[in-house]
């Protein structure tokens, strides 16, 4: 990881865990760059609930481990990514724009297995 990557906050819509039949929520979240082999995605249910009270107001996180979780583009909405945790956690996501959902991919791309399939055998 650079040094000069940071933590990527704005809002995004979030598919509801364990529910498949419900709508999505539009959700403030940060997704923090991968350091020492792990990331964290946090969420709130607005901007201002992070900033004015942040610990207690955050409605979910959700912890990467670099060696046991994997990223995968989806087609359920646009712009929509999975995350998947070593222990069988998922959050399903989609940006509301392109730019967003690449800024995303670009953070957590060592999660993605497809971009680097073959690199290892060469």
């Amino acid at each position: 990881m650079s040094s000069q990557e940071t933590a990527v906050k704005g809002y995004f819509f979030k598919k509801p865990r364990g529910r498949s039949l419900s709508n999505w929520q539009r959700r403030w979240m940060e997704f923090c760059p991968i350091s020492n082999g792990k990331a964290t995605v946090s969420w709130w249910k607005t901007e201002k609930d992070e900033l004015n009270n942040r610990d207690k107001s955050c409605k979910g996180t959700i912890v990467l481990h670099a060696s046991q979780s994997n990223a995968r583009p989806i087609s359920v909405k646009d712009h929509c990514m999975e995350l998947t945790t070593g222990k069988g956690e998922s959050l399903i996501f989609a940006a509301q724009d392109s730019f967003s959902y690449d800024t995303v991919k670009k953070l957590y791309s060592m999660l993605f297995s497809d971009l680097y399939a073959g690199t290892l055998w060469k």
